[in-house]
């Protein structure tokens, strides 16, 4: 117990959002799968909730870095949030159709206030260790995709043998034992330095509860998401204005540019979110999972992205350093085009995987399916430690959690657009063999849709180098 109290803070919290990470992504690799399986909904109908839980789960945490930053504090949303996260798992579990939608709606909101307030508090523990902020966020991202792994391969194993409820229970459990380390740390505890009034707590647990209303009404009326997207639209872009606006003018210019970083960031994760989607139910259709005469369970199949995202994040730390040793560590932008070329390649392959499905062996189908996941995998390292670093580094200090909140509110409309993407592969049916040509066709096309981006990132490169590195020099002047 005394080497919890005492430990290192960053360790916790990677603890903290790998739990976190292990009952979302968990749920989110199975969500179109338990759609389809259990409450025996359309293709239609499963992208459109599995879009909009993606879109929510994101969205949800630009309320909840704003909450964080003005009523609640770091410590208690990341309290309140983990709470609301144990309750999401446990209603959950339930067989109704209603209770598993209540359930969506509390891991909304939970993780509305737990994630972006954990990734925060990494920030602030990097600058008072130095300003470690790129090599700690890559660590604390690296643990949190190690539960994006383990997530679909304890939710896809443990339900093929014991059914649904065990994964969910299991998770209520490790998030429960989270919390005690979370508070049970005391150098975790030093970053709570005012007490906050009781009436501001209230205030900002009734955002959060409101935000919970908010999704299980849209997941109850599906209806409605047209409206809300269009309303969370025209929010977004009056709360970017707003924010420019009230920027001196030295720093209006960073702040745009780290806008312009989130969308190149919203495109290639609406390519990366097809995993739990368009890409899930390719791999149940299509493909032969078996090995040796074992059948792999298809969830097991998304756990591949993180897998290779935590593979990755050490050779790409060592590349930085190595590259940065010599003065020519590439620049963020860069990085992001990067990340986007190897979107479009991993698309490509998959095109070639729904074309040789029919003709050639399960192994060397295998071996392309796994090289695609590779690609995304190593994209999604490549670039989001660079964009949290230059959040961290350029935004704000009065802005930070929120503009870290913004980034996922992009993250929230790769959701959407993703669940958009999805609908150019869905099915009437379930036939295998004559919707190849289906995906064939999705898949072509969002590896243009990634090319296009990619190539229109890699020549605004320039100018965002300038946009930072000016911020930069006038950061150093100031001091």
């Amino acid at each position: 117990m005394k080497s919890i109290r005492e430990g290192n803070p960053l360790y916790v919290l990677a603890i903290c959002g790998f739990v976190e990470r292990l009952i979302n992504f968990g749920v989110f690799t199975v969500l179109v799968l338990r759609l389809q399986q259990f409450f025996h909904l359309t293709d239609h109908q499963s992208f459109l909730l599995f879009g909009l839980f993606t879109a929510l789960s994101y969205a949800g945490l630009v309320i909840g870095g704003f909450t964080a930053d003005r009523w609640l504090g770091l410590w208690h949303s990341i309290l309140f949030g983990g709470c609301l996260i144990f309750m999401g798992a446990i209603f959950l579990a339930f067989s109704q159709i209603n209770e598993f939608y209540l359930g969506l709606s509390l891991l909304v909101a939970g993780t509305a206030l737990y994630k972006v307030s954990c990734t925060s508090m990494v920030g602030q523990i990097s600058f008072q260790q130095n300003g470690l902020h790129e090599r700690n966020f890559t660590w604390f991202y690296a643990a949190m995709n190690a539960g994006a792994v383990l997530g679909p391969i304890l939710y896809g194993s443990i339900s093929l043998f014991w059914g649904w409820e065990p994964c969910l229970f299991l998770s209520a459990g490790l998030i429960a034992l989270a919390l005690i380390l979370f508070s049970q740390n005391k150098q975790i505890q030093k970053n709570q330095l005012t007490k906050i009034p009781t009436m501001q707590k209230f205030s900002g647990y009734a955002v959060i509860l409101l935000v919970c209303l908010i999704a299980f009404s849209l997941f109850e009326y599906p209806n409605l998401i047209k409206v809300f997207v269009i309303m969370a639209v025209l929010a977004m872009v009056i709360l970017l204005l707003l924010l420019i606006l009230k920027q001196s003018r030295s720093t209006r210019k960073t702040v745009i540019g780290l806008f312009g970083l989130n969308v190149f960031c919203m495109i290639f994760f609406a390519c990366s979110f097809q995993v739990a989607s368009s890409i899930t139910l390719f791999v149940q259709r299509n493909i032969d999972k078996s090995i040796v005469g074992w059948p792999i369970p298809t969830p097991v199949f998304s756990a591949l992205d993180p897998f290779f995202v935590v593979l990755m994040a050490p050779v790409l730390t060592m590349l930085w350093r190595y590259l940065a040793q010599r003065n020519r560590e590439p620049s963020v932008m860069t990085k992001i085009s990067l990340a986007l070329g190897m979107a479009c390649l991993a698309f490509f392959t998959l095109d070639i995987v729904a074309w040789i499905t029919t003709s050639s062996s399960h192994i060397t189908t295998l071996i392309f399916l796994l090289f695609a996941y590779l690609l995304l995998g190593t994209g999604e390292i490549c670039l989001t430690p660079p964009v949290f670093a230059a959040i961290s580094q350029h935004a704000p200090v009065t802005l930070k959690s929120t503009m870290i909140g913004i980034w996922y509110l992009f993250i929230a409309g790769a959701g959407y657009l993703a669940g958009l993407l999805s609908q150019l592969s869905a099915s009437n049916g379930t036939v295998l063999k004559l919707n190849v040509s289906i995906y064939q066709h999705a898949f072509f096309n969002i590896a243009l849709l990634a090319l296009i981006v990619c190539v229109v990132a890699f020549i605004l490169r320039p100018i965002f180098q300038k946009i930072f590195n000016n911020d930069k020099n006038s950061t150093l002047t100031n001091d």
